[in-house]
């Protein structure tokens, strides 16, 4: 940033400074009247061949600018060769001129300036030392009738002119003492008393608890108070002259700031707004700030005070209070549709309409691209219901390797689990062509303290899933797996219902007939509604024979096929049995050991 060098309008802090400022400007005029004098002074001794006289005034000369240009001198000693020299050059004055030269005024500087620039004892000092010069030089002129150099240029020298020139600098030498000595006084009281009261300011400043920067016209920082150098971390030599928007506004606010502040001295109005202030550390601190300009006497200053109050952690509470209800009305809309959802679930007792209600209320609960429900079962993981996936046909119904590694980590840790990017994770097996998946949520299904299957989500969008889903999922499923599994022991009570019904309705016919056909019929048809089976066959083998004496279909059915015959039977699970007199129950479409390789072939064949 630009530093502006402006000059400071602030009066000295005591006498003592204002006399090292008077002094310094004494200094320098007398040194340019000097190099005058010692010109005029350096001719004349030329000319009358007082080559002595000569090297003095030069000396002299040369004392005179050291004192003036050398300030890092004592005060008392750069005083005291101004008096010196002053004295001296009325000496000289006096030696080559006598009572008509200008000694006397220098007599009279010499004495005033002893009140100036030191008190009122030097004062006296000096005024006896010159009455004591005037007389020597009286008593030279008057009583040993002395002539001097110059005297013929001037009026007579005579002893009265001598008297009377020292009751002249007497009586003016007492005037102008006793008027330094009374205005000294008086400007040490004036600036004393101004001097408390900008003590008494000051602390006032200090020790509030507010921002206070105080500026010049132009918007220039003039002064700081503690606070807010501790809060923003500058100090007021850091900051001094450099405009308040430089330093306490941020690069977005510069400008509008900057010509409000142009505007006020013109428009003479109070500037409220909230700044983002930046710190010396590079933090931004929300200050509330209210400006106005300082009513100014005639003449004088106008200075501008910008009172700023911190109110940052203010807005952050209020920041966080609002971040708290937002996640509050979240928490409970996020409630209601978990209470809506599992209700919806939970009302059906269908297990296929459970399934179908899982994925359709999910969806309500978390967002997804695909979403999947696998069961587990005898012969692995099952897909029993499926959104949103691209092979859909291909993946529900179809079974799964159980020991796939991510639901062997859901059955084992009972706890939900997420995966950032399933592309990069090797454990994600791609089933149904699944490859656009990148976010994944698998979520572990349980009842009664047991895995029965688990839910997966799917999103395009990596890191869709964390852990702050993960609550709200499991809860969902939770109750999703306590409907299935009520639907699954309502859907096995009907079953029981079912088959007790047909069984009952079974018995009845074969106790109401006597023909085996027709009794045969019954059964068939029966036995087929209690297990509700497309085609049910019972068949009348003579094993002896190895042949198949009769072959009843349930009347739904269609018939057996021609290939059907007793060998047929007896390789397959028909054999297997009779042979082993324990019922057989085989998947479609996956071999089977209990069967004949031919069998087996066979049944590929016939798709069953």
């Amino acid at each position: 940033m630009h530093v502006v060098q402006t000059k400071s309008s602030n009066p000295p802090l005591g006498v003592p400074e204002w006399r090292i400022q008077l002094l310094n400007k004494i200094l320098v005029v007398t040194f340019a009247l000097g190099t005058v004098m010692a010109v005029l002074a350096t001719t004349t001794t030329i000319q009358d061949g007082r080559f002595g006289l000569l090297a003095l005034v030069l000396i002299v000369y040369a004392l005179l600018g050291a004192v003036t240009f050398i300030r890092r001198w004592r005060y008392s000693f750069r005083a005291g060769i101004l008096l010196i020299l002053f004295f001296s050059a009325g000496l000289i004055s006096f030696e080559l001129g006598g009572v008509a030269g200008v000694g006397p005024y220098f007599l009279l500087g010499f004495i005033t300036l002893a009140a100036l620039l030191l008190d009122n004892r030097a004062a006296i000092f000096a005024l006896l030392l010159s009455i004591a010069t005037l007389a020597f030089f009286g008593w030279l002129s008057g009583v040993q009738g002395q002539r001097f150099p110059l005297e013929p240029y001037y009026s007579a020298n005579n002893l009265f002119s001598w008297v009377r020139l020292m009751l002249a600098v007497t009586l003016f030498s007492v005037a102008v003492t006793v008027s330094i000595g009374y205005l000294l006084q008086r400007l040490e009281t004036e600036l004393n008393s101004s001097r408390a009261d900008t003590d008494f300011l000051s602390s006032v400043l200090d020790t509030a608890n507010v921002l206070v920067v105080v500026l010049d016209s132009q918007g220039r920082i003039v002064r700081l108070n503690q606070t807010c150098q501790q809060v923003c971390g500058y100090s007021l030599a850091e900051v001094e002259n450099l405009f308040f928007w430089d330093i306490f506004v941020s690069d977005s606010e510069k400008d509008s700031v900057a010509a409000s502040f142009r505007r006020m001295p013109a428009n003479d109005h109070t500037l409220q707004t909230e700044l983002s202030t930046p710190t010396q550390a590079g933090q931004l601190r929300i200050i509330s700030w209210s400006s106005s300009m300082l009513p100014a006497e005639v003449g004088s200053h106008r200075y501008l005070v910008a009172v700023g109050v911190d109110i940052t952690e203010q807005k952050n509470l209020l920041q966080e209070r609002e971040r708290l209800l937002a996640a509050e009305r979240e928490q409970r809309e996020r409630a209601e549709t978990l209470y809506q959802a599992t209700t919806a679930v939970t009302s059906a007792l269908e297990v296929q309409e459970v399934l179908d209600n899982i994925l359709i209320q999910l969806r309500r609960v978390l967002p997804f691209d695909s979403a999947c429900v696998f069961l587990e079962q005898a012969e692995g993981l099952r897909a029993v219901a499926a959104q949103g996936l691209p092979d859909f046909g291909n993946v529900v119904g179809t079974f799964f390797d159980a020991s796939d590694a991510l639901f062997q980590h859901l059955k084992k840790t009972k706890q939900p689990f997420t995966i950032t990017d399933a592309q990069k994770d090797p454990r994600f097996l791609k089933w149904g062509d699944t490859g656009y998946v990148r976010g994944w949520m698998g979520v572990p299904l349980i009842a009664r303290q047991k895995v029965i299957g688990h839910l997966t989500l799917d999103s395009r969008t990596v890191g869709a899933y964390d852990n702050t889903n993960t609550a709200l999922a499991q809860a969902f499923a939770n109750q999703a797996a306590g409907a299935l599994v009520n639907a699954q022991l309502f859907d096995q009570m009907q079953t029981t219902l079912t088959k007790t019904h047909a069984l009952y309705k079974t018995m009845r016919s074969l106790i109401s007939t006597h023909d085996l056909p027709e009794m045969l019929q019954s059964a068939a048809d029966s036995a087929a509604e209690a297990v509700s089976a497309n085609r049910l066959y019972i068949d009348l083998i003579d094993v002896e024979h190895r042949q198949i004496e009769k072959t009843v279909t349930n009347r739904t059915g269609a018939p057996r096929h021609q290939s059907d015959s007793f060998d047929v039977l007896w390789n397959g699970l028909v054999g297997w049995a009779i042979r082993e007199r324990k019922p057989a129950i085989s998947p479609k479409n996956i071999p089977d050991p209990r069967e004949s390789e031919a069998m087996q072939q066979l049944r590929k064949q016939l798709n069953s």
